[in-house]
């Protein structure tokens, strides 16, 4: 091999040599959004190349933007006055004495009157009464005019699907507001000392007839004098339409 060959031959050598370096120090695509580092997305994460979420599934952080406020479990339930769908003036205080059971409803949302139209809340309030006979149904509807909320709609969507509660609608979503109701349904259980023994979902969603319903079990536990197990869940459902001067 001649000299000039030689020295052709040692330059490429290097070059290539550098250029795996380099390669080898830059990070790869990130498209996990960890440096390039692999993450493991379980069930109920986000990975970052998803779209926007659907209406209805806005997550647990705009959720709680949207319901500003909050009741607590273990502490009094605060205290509201309403009128309900038929014009009857209310406060939760005169239901003294009895298991409160409260749903935040909103006729327009799908995961809500599917709810209904199973069967599901209907067999709810049988078991509740089985258990508690005295025990008190109040439907809320926070949804905003603007997304069809009124009180009309409320007292037609119980009516269609028989089912007997006081019922009341709220344009500024103030009582949603006070005790953090995030989606339809979400469910409250205050127990007959006025204090808040149970908050979030109707049940565990298992289609099966094997489904917990956490809110039938809330009612139980609290006659025969116990805490309710557990006390708190996750509420699924679609988001509280609140109207936006109070969102």
């Amino acid at each position: 091999m001649t000299r000039r060959n030689t020295l052709v031959a040692s330059m490429s050598m290097v070059l290539a040599f550098g250029a795996a370096a380099l390669m080898a120090a830059a990070p790869a695509d990130d498209t996990t959004g960890t440096g390039g580092q692999a993450k493991d997305y379980r069930a109920g994460q986000d990975h970052p190349s998803a779209g926007k979420k659907k209406d209805g599934d806005k997550g647990d952080k705009a959720r709680a933007k949207d319901a500003k406020g909050g009741a607590t479990i273990g502490q009094k339930a605060p205290e509201f006055q309403f009128t309900d769908v038929t014009g009857k003036s209310h406060s939760l205080s005169e239901f003294a004495g009895k298991t409160v059971v409260m749903e935040w409803i909103n006729p327009g949302c799908p995961i809500c009157k599917g709810k209904v139209e199973s069967g599901a809340v209907a067999k709810m309030m049988t078991q509740v009464k089985e258990a508690d006979p005295t025990a008190v149904f109040i439907f809320v509807n926070s949804t905003n005019p603007d997304m069809g909320g009124s009180a009309d709609s409320s007292a037609k969507y119980l009516k269609d699907n028989k089912i007997e509660g006081i019922a009341f609608w709220e344009a500024d979503g103030a009582v949603g507001h006070l005790y953090g109701a995030a989606t339809t349904p979400h469910l409250f259980v205050i127990d007959k000392t006025g204090t808040l023994a149970y908050s979030g979902a109707i049940d565990d969603e298992r289609a099966d007839k094997k489904g917990v319903n956490f809110v039938v079990n809330a009612v139980k536990a609290l006659k025969e004098g116990k805490t309710p197990s557990p006390a708190t869940s996750k509420p699924y459902g679609c988001d509280v339409k609140y109207s936006k001067s109070k969102a």
